[in-house]
């Protein structure tokens, strides 16, 4: 019997503007990622700037798997498209959003009150 956890991810629900938390799955990966999708490349790499200035307190919380290029943890070898990866996939997905959304929850109005001094 399969075991699933059921709750509601924060997903789009991020309150940083332009960025939310996503789930992607491939023929060869799986990801659990931060997207920045402004469609200014320049508030693009504020807010990814603003992430990075966090990067340590990211790392004590999530480790190092946690990529830095895009903000994302990344399961390598597994197939969304063979049923036998499907749990894999989503104890992937189970254990590596709540990282992120602690880190939404904790950093959120940090990084919100910084970009909007940016503004300025």
């Amino acid at each position: 019997k399969r075991k699933h956890i059921y709750r509601k991810w924060v997903l789009t629900g991020v309150k940083i503007r332009s960025t939310q938390l996503k789930f992607y799955a491939d023929r060869e990966k799986a990801l659990v990622l931060f997207q920045i999708d402004h469609k200014n490349e320049l508030r693009r790499f504020e807010v990814y700037e603003c992430m990075l200035s966090y990067q340590t307190l990211f790392r004590a919380e999530c480790g190092d798997e946690l990529k830095w290029e895009a903000i994302y943890f990344e399961l390598r070898g597994v197939n969304l498209y063979r049923e036998e990866d499907h749990e894999r996939i989503y104890a992937f997905f189970a254990e590596k959003m709540p990282l992120l959304e602690d880190l939404y929850y904790e950093y959120r109005d940090l990084i919100n009150e910084r970009l909007k001094q940016n503004d300025n």
